[in-house]
């Protein structure tokens, strides 16, 4: 099966200027998340890790 690839944003200068790195950072990794039929648990540990360091970002800004 073909999936097409979506083109990446462009102007991250403008985008780095409002997130910060690590923000930047969860982003690429959440745009690269897909699972996987041969490893199904690393898109579940992956997604897991994502949303736990998003919770730290959220409680170390409030």
């Amino acid at each position: 099966m073909y999936r097409a690839r979506l083109p990446r944003e462009t102007g991250r200068t403008d985008r780095g200027a409002i997130l910060s790195p690590e923000l930047d950072a969860l982003a690429d990794r959440v745009r690269r998340l897909l699972p996987s039929h041969r490893d199904p648990e690393r898109f579940h540990v992956e997604r897991d890790a994502i949303e736990r360091a998003l919770r730290r970002l959220a409680r170390k800004g409030s």
